[in-house]
């Protein structure tokens, strides 16, 4: 799908998946809403998914959520900071991404972590 492949693809550098834990012998980095059942609350991971329409107009534009995932807050966030710095405002193959990094959410109980959102915006010619 435009925009989730795209991100991803971007985000699978050894300076971010380095910092993820590995589960079932891969980085912690996944497309989608929902993380794997069997990956523990203490992983360090990324989920990313298509937050907003395609916009065809001048640009090809999609906007995709980037969820930095960790057990601590510092974590987290050092973890949104080497996704912000490594993956925006760079050219790749064909398309563009800008990024706006949010506040820290903090786990809603005992199961869940930190989670330090980026919006990304993708643009293709």
């Amino acid at each position: 799908m435009f925009g989730i492949d795209n991100t991803y693809n971007a985000l699978n550098t050894s300076a971010i998946t380095d910092l993820l834990t590995v589960h079932l012998g891969q980085p912690a980095l996944y497309k989608g809403f929902v993380l794997p059942d069997r990956l523990p609350n203490s992983a360090t991971s990324i989920n990313v998914y298509l937050i907003g329409p395609t916009d065809p107009f001048v640009y090809w534009e999609n906007r995709v959520s980037i969820n930095c995932r960790a057990k601590t807050e510092k974590a987290s966030r050092d973890l949104a900071q080497t996704v912000y710095n490594n993956v925006n405002r760079k050219q790749y193959n064909g398309y563009y991404l800008t990024m706006s990094v949010g506040q820290v959410i903090p786990p809603a109980d005992k199961t869940d972590n930190y989670n330090t959102p980026i919006e990304a915006r993708i643009l293709e010619r």
